[in-house]
């Protein structure tokens, strides 16, 4: 307890290997452009100064107050930004190699224009929105209906069930109605029946709800009933109304497919809010929502929704808190994040600790059944009741947005294993998780 272990290295068997797929040099070799270096005086592991908590903000424990031992999910590691960089650079490592054997599905397969762009991410600084930018502009020339599920709220629970011999992984859904103009679709009838019918049930059970659109996106036109008995089912109903006929001017800025998904609703209970669901801050009324990335079947790191700005959970399930005072950490003209009250944090490193190795394996399974070259899978965590579950999966979509270095190294990291994929043999073995400081997956 309270040492600080030194950041893996490249295998040495392999480094030659895996500096040719990334062309980069080996990470303790050079010093990017990105990663803002420590101070002369500062050791290379120093743990970032702890944060006051007497305003009930998180902070880093002190050494002595580390209820998880090294290696252990929901561990709070007190290292330098420097070193985190490194491992951030580790785990995008796994995705880049898992990509030359992996069965990509045809749809997944780069566009001509997207080839020539990644040979530019890997020369300049375009980082992972500039990447998701390319891909939604190419979705419209393509408009692929194949993949279009992964961005319907009520069609990717089922789909991802049967990944899993039919164990539900979602959010249950209540009841869920498509949008009908007209008022002649027979279907739509009998959705709007028994969506009604369950509306009435669980209102008078008293039960949380939430009515979402089945076509939207960023959290807009989302109607939270903490207290449903309270407002009647009418209010419900009417939510239910808005959602189907739903539109916000961002989702133009989404790919094709999203806006292929057909307009409609859905009805699920609330799931726990990460402080409260009166809080006068929107964000604390929302769940602790975990944003896992996959790349090619491999986890590279985790964010949380709500302070994607401030912490970031490696492939193991550790936890660092962004040093805010770091050069390099964020874009330009965008702001430190808000604290992450000290509750939420010890609920999440909790949720880690019991449920990060199936959370992964599950992301992990999910990816490679779908063969998809990434994927976001959207974790609600903390709620007693439901357990973790997924909130919803984004292909095209955005991760740790505005951490510069994250965002940076993702979108390297993609552009890499796509060429490698296309251009370069495969290794003749893959990293064994005993040469990682991470417990084996089995």
């Amino acid at each position: 307890p309270g040492s600080v272990r030194a950041v893996p290295l490249l295998w040495a068997s392999r480094a030659c290997a895996l500096c040719t797929v990334f062309a980069w040099a080996p990470a303790h070799a050079m010093q990017r452009p990105w990663a803002a270096a420590p101070a002369e005086d500062e050791p290379h592991d120093s743990a970032p100064a702890a944060a006051a908590s007497s305003s009930g903000t998180a902070r880093v424990p002190e050494p002595g107050e580390r209820s998880s031992g090294p290696g252990v999910p929901g561990a709070v590691l007190p290292i330098s930004f420097e070193s985190t960089l490194l491992l951030v650079d580790r785990d995008m490592q796994y995705g880049v190699l898992a990509a030359q054997r992996f069965d990509l599905h045809e749809a997944c397969e780069p566009h001509a224009d997207l080839v020539d762009y990644f040979n530019e991410v890997r020369n300049n600084r375009k980082d992972w929105n500039c990447n998701m930018n390319m891909r939604i502009g190419i979705s419209y020339k393509v408009k692929d209906p194949r993949l279009v599920w992964l961005d319907d709220k009520v069609l990717q629970v089922g789909i991802v069930a049967g990944f899993f011999g039919g164990r539900e992984l979602h959010l249950p859904i209540y009841g869920h109605v498509r949008c009908d103009e007209s008022g002649e679709d027979p279907e739509a009838a009998s959705q709007r029946t028994a969506l009604a019918a369950a509306v009435c049930e669980r209102v008078r059970m008293g039960e949380p709800l939430v009515v979402k659109p089945r076509h939207g996106s960023n959290s807009k036109h989302v109607s939270v009933f903490a207290r449903p008995h309270e407002v009647g089912e009418q209010s419900v109903l009417d939510a239910v109304g808005l959602a189907v006929l739903a539109w916000d001017k961002s989702w133009k800025k989404e790919s094709w497919n999203q806006n292929a998904v057909p307009k409609g609703a859905i009805l699920q209970p609330m799931y726990i809010p990460m402080i409260s669901p009166d809080d006068d801050n929107p964000r604390l009324r929302r769940p602790i929502e975990l944003k896992v990335q996959i790349l090619f079947g491999e986890t590279v790191g985790a964010c949380l929704n709500t302070h994607p700005q401030f912490l970031y959970v490696f492939r193991s399930g550790e936890v660092y808190l962004w040093e805010q005072s770091s050069q390099g950490l964020l874009r330009r003209h965008h702001g430190h994040s808000e604290p992450l009250p000290e509750a939420a944090l010890e609920t999440l490193c909790a949720a880690l600790r019991e449920h990060w190795v199936q959370m992964r394996r599950d992301s992990e399974h999910l990816a490679r059944c779908a063969g998809l070259d990434e994927i976001r899978v959207d974790w609600l965590l903390g709620d007693p009741r439901w357990g973790p579950r997924i909130g919803e999966l984004t292909y095209m979509g955005t991760f740790a947005l505005d951490v510069l270095p994250v965002s940076l190294r993702l979108a390297r990291a993609f552009a890499t294993g796509h060429l490698s994929r296309l251009r370069a043999p495969p290794p003749s073995t893959a990293p064994l998780a005993s040469e990682s400081r991470e417990a084996p997956l089995v």
